[in-house]
């Protein structure tokens, strides 16, 4: 297993976990003045929570499965 790749993998998860705050801002939107721009924020949270938390996964895959 490879300590490095396994490192990076959890750290890049651990930046993107701020942005699992995006359903909030996005349901928060929908009673809002300022709607369009939460629901936009909101929306564009959960997109890079989502794409962070796979690129994560895909290093700590890597390092689980590294034949060094």
């Amino acid at each position: 297993m490879n300590k490095a790749k396994l490192r990076k993998g959890l750290q890049i998860i651990a930046f993107f976990l701020p942005f699992y705050m995006g359903p909030a801002f996005f349901v928060f939107g929908n009673n809002h003045k300022h709607e369009l721009a939460f629901q936009i924020i909101g929306g564009s949270m959960m997109i890079l929570a989502i794409l962070g938390t796979l690129f994560g996964l895909r290093r700590i895959i890597e390092a689980i499965f590294d034949k060094n």
